[in-house]
C-alpha cells in the first residue's frame, strides 16, 4: 500500500500514456494486478525464508514444538489466503480501477498531492512502526514470560508424577486399588485429591471464627489424603499434615496467602464454624 501510494504520481503519467496508445481499462487494471502479485510472491517467498531460519531459534526461546504442519494449519492457511486476497484487492485491482477510469488529459497534467494524501501516506507509516514495536514488546514480553515460568519454584515437586482419574467402583475398592498400583514397578507412592493441584473447582463460602470473631470468607477447596504433602514435597511454615481422623474432624490447612488475607495471626486461635465446636480446625 505504501508502494502505491509513494507512486502515484509518477503513476498517473505512465498510465497517460498507456491510455493514449489505446490501453483499456482492463489493460490497466491488469499491469495494476501483475505488479501486486510480483510484490507479493517476493514478500511470500521472504516470509518462509525468514520463518524457515528463524523456526529453530524460536523453538530455543520459547521451548514450544515448531514445525511447518503446526504452523501452516487449516485455520492459519485460510486466514493467509485471505489476507493475500485482500491485499490483491488493495494494492492491485482498486488502484488499477481508479488510474483507469481517470481521463488522459487529467493522468498527463502534472500532479500535486493534496493534505489528505500526505496525511494518509504518514499515518500508514506510522502505524506501521507502531506495529512493529509492538510485535518486537511482545516477543520480548512472552520471552520474559517463558523465562520465568520455567525458572519459578512452583512449591511442589511435580516431576515423575502421573495423575489419572478414577470412577466410582475404584472408589469403593480404594484400598485393594492401591496395593495392585504399587505392586507395579516403579511405582513409589500413590496419593488421592478430588482435583488436580492446580484445578479451582469447589468454590466455598463458610464462616472463620478468629479469636472468638466471625467473619464470612470464600476460597477453593480440594480434599486430599494425608500423604498428599509429603508426596508432593510441600512444606509446612507451620502446624502439621492430616492424620487419621481429619476427615472426621474437618481439618482444614490453608496456604500462607489464605492466613494474611482472612488476617488469622496463629492458626490455633482460627477455626471454620461446624455443628461441633471442636470441629474445622486449622491444623
Amino acid at each position: 500500500i505504501n508502494m502505491v501510494t509513494a507512486q502515484s504520481e509518477e503513476r498517473f503519467r505512465s498510465i497517460g500514456v498507456i491510455k493514449t496508445v489505446g490501453g483499456l481499462l482492463y489493460r490497466v487494471i491488469q499491469l495494476f494486478v501483475t505488479e501486486a502479485v510480483l510484490s507479493l510472491t517476493l514478500a511470500v517467498l521472504l516470509t518462509f525464508t525468514c520463518l524457515t531460519f528463524t523456526m529453530n531459534v524460536s523453538q530455543q526461546i520459547f521451548d514450544i514444538p515448531l514445525s511447518a504442519s503446526t504452523i501452516f494449519n487449516t485455520e492459519n492457511t485460510t486466514v493467509f489466503i485471505v489476507l493475500i486476497l485482500v491485499l490483491l484487492l488493495i494494492t492491485g485491482v482498486i488502484p488499477g480501477y481508479i488510474f483507469g477510469r481517470k481521463h488522459i488529459t487529467g493522468l498527463l497534467k502534472k500532479q500535486h498531492s493534496g493534505n489528505l494524501h500526505n496525511r494518509f501516506r504518514n499515518g500508514l507509516l506510522i502505524f506501521q512502526f507502531v506495529v512493529s514495536i509492538t510485535l518486537i514488546a511482545g516477543v520480548l514480553l512472552l520471552k520474559k514470560q517463558s523465562n520465568y515460568l520455567q525458572s519459578v519454584n512452583l512449591g511442589y515437586d511435580k516431576e515423575n508424577v502421573i495423575y489419572a482419574y478414577i470412577n466410582d467402583d475404584i472408589s469403593k475398592n480404594i484400598d485393594f486399588f492401591k496395593n495392585e498400583m504399587q505392586q507395579i514397578h516403579g511405582v513409589s507412592e500413590i496419593t488421592f485429591s478430588s482435583e488436580l493441584i492446580t484445578d479451582k473447582r469447589q468454590n466455598w463460602g463458610r464462616t472463620l471464627i478468629n479469636k472468638g470473631e466471625s467473619q464470612q470468607i470464600y476460597f477453593t477447596k480440594f480434599t486430599v489424603t494425608p500423604n498428599f504433602f509429603s508426596f508432593f514435597g510441600i512444606e509446612f511454615s507451620e502446624g502439621k499434615t492430616f492424620g487419621k481422623h481429619s476427615n472426621k474432624r474437618q481439618h482444614l490447612i490453608i496456604n500462607e496467602t489464605a492466613k494474611k488475607g482472612f488476617n488469622i495471626k496463629n492458626i490455633d486461635d482460627a477455626r471454620l464454624e461446624t455443628q461441633k465446636t471442636e470441629d474445622g480446625e486449622l491444623i
